[in-house]
């Protein structure tokens, strides 16, 4: 006769799996971690997890880790990343092996000195994986962190003596050593006044933007930064908006592309898109727009002033359709994201029935989802949004963060609108049911390997075919049952290597398919 207290245990494991801590009831939260509240940001991994910062004891920084099933991998409150004083002061990128690369910098109080900015690397356990890089000193000030493809990263250094300030590109190796003397690659001129910026683009190297004024001009100049921290241009950069103008913000776009908002005086505002060289492929005056977001495909959504409706722009600069109505939020401003498929997804406030709502909308401006999703119920006290963190992660899902006096509250919402992470629970019938497969592949596109990711799911055979644009299957793999990753690269079942292109990924496991899309670039 079986003992009931191995009944009890098996309850327990089952239930802590199958919940997890990404699963919050939206009539009745729990805290996930009492009294504790997670200011300092979320930064989604590569798995469908995430990471998340703290503020600790003594204002220094502390980092935790959750997976895609919910489960901790670096328990909360986390490990210390930064000395006292640092947190709110620090920038991160996950690289291709799921690690996390942080530098954190002691801001100082006005009773504090301040002390060296830190750079390192941790994984999702939590364990640090270089020995820490400490700079040289206070004013040499790491700033726009982008992860490569080898396990290194690039970095915006900036460098403040007196009233001028100079910005130059760093670049680490994997094990954290810098390759390049602090001043070797110096990226604009020293002015009291000159705002850059530097975004990913893509393909494990970044694009840097910057109002140039060393000559008494004003005009903008970009630098294309290689993997290795090279410079694709001349040192100066290419300029690519003429005297007089100066730019607002720069986006990311499709790979190898990116959106500037600029001014053209008095007060026209522009969105153009530039290829990777600096060539313009369309530009947009901006009338009537409050603010975009890009959208991962080479457009972007823009919002109305009135923030009641917005719009869309293709990669080809057409407008797909415009005066879309929005949700209305009570307060001012809204949280939205756009996902790894370029979808729009945006939380509101639904006062008919006191919830906050995500709902998804396809590129065309449709609802994605049959209904909204239910987050969280209830009015926030205040004059503000309790949702303090939403970010769509790199499985088409959003991570949703969320403050109330009595601790944190997370949630996961997976790209068809279930709650949770693997597992979607009924509140109904406090049971669970397996949600749709769900498949990504980082990085996309790719030179020598990409690796294809999906949910865990338990048991059952699974097969991997890659096919080409003629649906000529050119690779098939058959995978073992717990294996959730496959690291494909770029050769065929004969083992050549397979010209550039877009090729197609399916996964096929019991009596589910999905297909996504990834390009080879050599």
């Amino acid at each position: 006769m079986a003992r009931p207290w191995i009944f009890v245990v098996l309850i327990l494991l089952v239930g802590n799996v199958v919940f997890g801590q990404w699963y919050t009831d939206p009539h009745n939260p729990e805290p996930v971690c009492p009294h504790v509240q997670v200011r300092g940001g979320l930064v989604p991994d590569i798995n469908g997890g995430a990471y998340f910062f703290i503020e600790g004891p003594n204002w220094c920084s502390m980092m935790s880790h959750v997976c895609i099933d919910g489960q901790w991998s670096c328990p909360l409150p986390g490990v210390i990343i930064g000395p006292p004083t640092s947190a709110f002061s620090h920038d991160e990128a996950v690289d291709p092996d799921n690690d996390l690369i942080s530098h954190v910098t002691n801001a100082g109080e006005p009773s504090i000195p301040s002390s060296p900015s830190l750079l390192n690397k941790w994984s999702a356990s939590g364990n640090p994986l270089w020995q820490t890089f400490t700079f040289p000193d206070t004013i040499t000030r790491p700033h726009y962190i982008l992860s490569n493809r080898t396990g290194g990263c690039l970095t915006a250094i900036i460098y403040g003596t007196g009233m001028g300030i100079s910005w130059y590109i760093q670049y680490f190796d994997s094990t954290g050593q810098p390759q390049l003397g602090w001043f070797e690659r110096p990226l604009l001129g020293t002015g009291l006044l000159c705002p850059a910026s530097l975004i990913s683009d893509g393909l494990g190297g970044g694009i840097a933007a910057w109002q140039d004024q060393a000559d008494s001009t004003r005009h903008v100049r970009i630098q294309h930064v290689r993997s290795d921290g090279g410079f694709a241009f001349p040192d100066s950069g290419i300029r690519i908006i003429e005297n007089g103008n100066f730019f607002n913000h720069i986006y990311c776009s499709s790979p190898g592309s990116f959106i500037l908002e600029w001014t053209r005086p008095p007060m026209q505002y522009h969105c153009t898109r530039f290829d990777s060289s600096g060539v313009i492929m369309w530009d947009h005056l901006r009338t009537g727009w409050n603010y975009i977001t890009t959208d991962r495909l080479g457009g972007l959504y823009f919002y109305q002033e009135d923030d009641t409706s917005y719009g869309r722009i293709d990669a080809l600069g057409e407008v797909v359709f415009s005066g879309r109505p929005l949700p209305i939020l009570p307060f001012q401003g809204a949280y939205q994201t756009v996902s790894i498929s370029g979808e729009l997804v945006i939380l509101y406030w639904d006062e008919s029935v006191e919830v906050w709502d995500l709902q998804k909308y396809d590129p065309l401006g449709n609802e994605a989802w049959t209904q909204p999703v239910p987050v969280l119920y209830g009015m926030p006290s205040g004059n503000y949004p309790y949702i303090e963190y939403m970010a769509a992660d790199e499985r088409g899902g959003v991570v949703l963060c969320f403050i109330r006096p009595s601790g944190t509250y997370f949630t996961r919402v997976d790209a068809y609108g279930n709650i949770g992470s693997s597992l979607y629970v009924n509140t109904d019938r406090n049971t669970p049911t397996p949600t749709v497969l769900e498949i990504t592949a980082y990085p996309n596109p790719f030179n020598s390997h990409i690796n294809i990711m999906w949910t865990r799911q338990m048991g059952g055979a699974k097969c991997l075919g890659i096919h080409n644009l003629l649906g000529q299957r050119v690779l098939s793999v058959h995978l073992p049952t717990l294996a959730t990753k496959y690291s494909w690269d770029g050769r065929d079942s004969r083992g050549y290597l397979l010209p550039s292109g877009t090729y197609y990924s399916t996964l096929q496991f019991e009596n589910q398919t999905q297909t996504i899309s990834i390009t080879l670039i050599k």
